[in-house]
């Protein structure tokens, strides 16, 4: 298979085993399952990344590609208002610090972080990053050599971006009285995961887990599965 860039035509195949790479029409990121090592199209060349593999304990499942982060996370300001001490305002509200009242100010020394965000399009990655982030998935011990696994349209720089956009999603969801957060997140190391994901009939299950992501959700779902060759369970 060959690739066309502006500059030249590049021949798809591992540069660590040779084997034939494979993906969608809009992929930039091609999984080798055979080395497990991960390829992005960039600048007329195949640049590696390393590759792990999480959730595929079972059979017949569709490898969904993510990035993942490791990363040192430090809140460097956090400021949340008492819920009893709000200041009574109009919508829409403009967060004024010197005018509010009842505000806490606190920060997190730094911490390692791991963050997964989807290398594959969807309209919902900064929640779906969240979600799979806080599964805690260890990685899988069985070879997924001939398995086809779709690569991703997510370049490794968006990736770095919306791994930032998860971190501070987290941080916020669950505050319902933060009034400003100021976050630093410095990359550690950057790699693809292929997640473990059953075809049910209303969206992809991560293998072993109650998370569920709508084919709806995503924007190449039909073709994911039939690259992949499966279908939808119940049809």
């Amino acid at each position: 298979m060959f690739s066309s860039s502006d500059r030249a035509a590049v021949l798809m195949r591992c540069g660590n085993c040779s084997q034939a790479l494979g993906g969608l029409p809009d992929d930039t990121v091609f999984p080798c399952t055979e080395c497990l090592t991960a390829w992005c199209l960039g600048d007329g060349e195949l640049v590696p990344r390393a590759m792990e593999v999480f959730a595929m304990e079972e059979d017949g499942l569709a490898a969904l590609p993510f990035w993942i982060l490791d990363a040192e996370l430090e809140i460097v300001r956090r400021i949340t208002r008492m819920a009893e001490c709000a200041s009574p305002v109009q919508l829409p509200r403009h967060f004024e610090e010197a005018g509010e009242r009842g505000l806490r100010e606190t920060a997190d020394p730094p911490r390692r972080a791991t963050i997964f965000v989807p290398a594959f399009l969807t309209d919902r990655p900064l929640s779906l990053g969240r979600k799979v982030t806080s599964l805690e998935l260890a990685p899988s011990g069985r070879t997924v050599r001939g398995l086809r696994a779709p690569g991703g349209c997510i370049t490794a720089d968006d990736g770095l971006l919306l791994a930032k956009g998860v971190a501070i999603f987290s941080e916020t969801g669950g505050r319902t009285h933060l009034a400003l957060l100021e976050l630093d997140l410095r990359p550690v190391h950057l790699r693809l995961a292929l997640v473990g994901c059953r075809a049910e009939e209303q969206g992809f299950r991560v293998a072993g887990q109650t998370l569920l992501i709508p084919y709806t959700t995503i924007a190449d779902a039909e073709e994911i599965m039939a690259f992949s060759g499966l279908s939808r369970e119940g049809r």
